[in-house]
């Protein structure tokens, strides 16, 4: 593929602003660390308590105002948000060249916030949008899968496998942004369902009658209108179930029982289609896998590890692949145009 040739070298600015060589490798940057990065400033805010209510989907209020799923939501969002600021600043080739230390002090960091962050998710996958069983199923699918690329990630520049350290790092970046596409599927469907009609999920009525008497940020129409849309709620226990039709964006609990129907959906779909994309970038860079290989290679043999350019966990030692040699004049013609001193250096 074109697009990815080594012949499109970067811009002498993007080159010694932040070290990318190539155009491909900026435009890929900005695209998802970029958007990652402008996903997480705008929610910023969400750290303030009061506007986090207000931007709740309606009906979440109910669970997170109090107990252990306000800790969760508290726990997730003081975690997530710094990390996604931080996740960026790992992926700048001059970081990684020229300050390696903050590199390696940031990777243990986010290492910390994402696991916390992981754990807080499952703690409100409960009651997140509903909370039904594909989406608690789902939230721990894509955590574990996250958590595991980034285990994966340590563990290879552990022992210098630096190949296999980029492609899970890639993987686990790329997988944990599904967030950014799944809301916009989200709108999306719940649009969609809203004017297909016939659409619509369960909800307790304590929730439903928060939405109408006490929902903050949302239009709350009052016990009245409460007790005339639901009259099988008035005098009943609040976790007796009731059907709440999916009208996004007539009325707040309307727009919450379609968010909530459109949530799973979404998800699922972002999830396979970054699983997809990460998978064919990395089939596409072929050469930079094998070049940081090459550089593997030296290292590990250096550090007088055993298997050198397979001390990590590669597929030659775990599975049924053959061990092949790296083709090092190969590498020694790609070193002319790359630094190859340039690499990380996590061993210390």
């Amino acid at each position: 593929m074109a697009f990815f040739k080594e012949s499109h070298n970067a811009p002498q600015w993007i080159n010694k602003a932040l070290g990318f060589r190539k155009t491909y490798s900026f435009v890929l940057w900005f695209l998802t660390c970029g958007a990652l990065l402008g996903f997480t400033l705008a929610r910023l805010m969400y750290l303030d308590e009061k506007t986090r209510d207000e931007g709740l989907s309606p009906g979440e209020q109910y669970w997170y105002r109090a107990g252990r799923y306000k800790i969760g939501i508290t726990m997730h969002l003081a975690c997530v948000l710094p990390a996604g600021i931080l996740v960026p600043l790992q992926f700048i080739p001059q970081i990684r060249y020229k300050a390696i230390l903050f590199h390696r002090i940031n990777g243990y960091l986010n290492i910390t916030l994402i696991t916390v962050g992981i754990a807080s998710a499952l703690m409100i996958a409960r009651r997140s949008f509903g909370g039904t069983m594909t989406t608690q199923v789902m939230v721990v699918i894509t955590s574990f899968a996250s958590l595991g690329a980034i285990v994966m990630a340590y563990v290879n520049i552990k022992r210098l496998q630096i190949d296999q350290h980029r492609k899970w790092m890639i993987r686990a970046m790329v997988w944990m942004s599904f967030i950014i596409t799944m809301r916009i599927f989200m709108i999306i469907i719940a649009i969609i369902a809203s004017n297909v009609g016939g659409y619509g999920n369960v909800w307790q009525c304590g929730e439903v009658e928060w939405v109408y008497t006490q929902s903050v940020g949302h239009e709350s129409t009052g016990a009245a209108d409460f007790a005339l849309a639901y009259p099988s709620c008035i005098g009943a226990s609040p976790e007796t179930l009731v059907a709440v039709e999916a009208s996004f964006p007539d009325s707040a609990v309307g727009a919450g029982a379609a968010l909530r129907e459109s949530f799973s959906a979404a998800l699922v779909l972002a999830w396979v289609l970054h699983v997809f994309g990460t998978e064919c970038y990395l089939a596409l860079t072929k050469n930079e896998t094998e070049r940081l290989r090459q550089i593997s290679y030296k290292r590990q043999l250096e550090k007088g590890f055993k298997h050198p350019g397979s001390a990590g966990l590669t597929s030659d030692r775990l599975g049924d692949s053959d061990w092949v040699a790296p083709n090092l004049e190969q590498g020694k013609a790609r070193s002319t145009s790359q630094n190859e001193d340039e690499v990380l250096d996590d061993t210390q």
